[in-house]
C-alpha cells in the first residue's frame, strides 16, 4: 500500500509520468475503500459525509466572496472551507438529518420507491416499484404486438 502511494506521488510529480499515476491511485482508492479503519471518537457519532458533500462548494464560494484575499491561496482556502464544512455537516447531522431519519419509520410504506418487509429469517426483502416488461422468445416486447 505504501509503495502504491509513493508511486502515485512520483507519477504526479513529473508531467511525462502523470498518466501512469492512475494505476497506483486506483489501487490506493480500492484499498482504502475495502479496509476497515477505526474511526476516531469525534466522527463516530454520526454520518457527516452527505453534509460535507452538500455544504463544501457553497462554503468555499462564500469564503471567497467574503475574503477576496483567499484567491490564489488554495491550501488556505481548502483548510478553511474544509473545517467550516465539517462543522456545518456535524450541525446538520445532529440538528436535522438524524431527527428526520428517525421520523421515517412513522411514514406510510407507499411513500417510498420500494416497499420493504422483513421475513421470518430476518432478511430484508425489497420489491421493485415497476415490474419487468414481458418479452417473447425473440426478445421482442409483448405489449406492442
Amino acid at each position: 500500500m505504501k509503495r502504491g502511494a509513493q508511486t502515485t506521488y512520483i507519477g504526479l510529480s513529473f508531467e511525462s509520468l502523470a498518466y501512469l499515476a492512475a494505476f497506483p491511485l486506483t489501487y490506493c482508492t480500492i484499498f482504502f475503500g475495502l479496509v476497515r479503519l477505526p474511526k476516531p471518537e469525534l466522527i463516530s457519532r454520526g454520518d457527516y459525509s452527505y453534509g460535507i458533500y452538500l455544504y463544501s462548494f457553497p462554503i468555499a464560494q462564500a469564503h471567497i466572496a467574503l475574503f477576496p484575499q483567499l484567491k490564489g491561496h488554495d491550501l488556505l482556502l481548502i483548510l478553511l472551507s474544509g473545517i467550516s464544512s465539517c462543522v456545518f455537516a456535524a450541525l446538520s447531522w445532529h440538528l436535522i438529518e438524524e431527527r428526520m431519519l428517525a421520523l421515517k419509520q412513522h411514514l406510510p410504506v407507499g411513500w417510498f420507491p420500494t416497499s420493504s418487509r422483513v421475513n421470518l429469517g430476518g432478511n430484508r426483502q425489497t420489491e421493485p416499484l415497476l415490474a419487468p416488461i414481458p418479452m417473447d422468445k425473440a426478445g421482442q416486447n409483448d405489449r406492442h404486438h
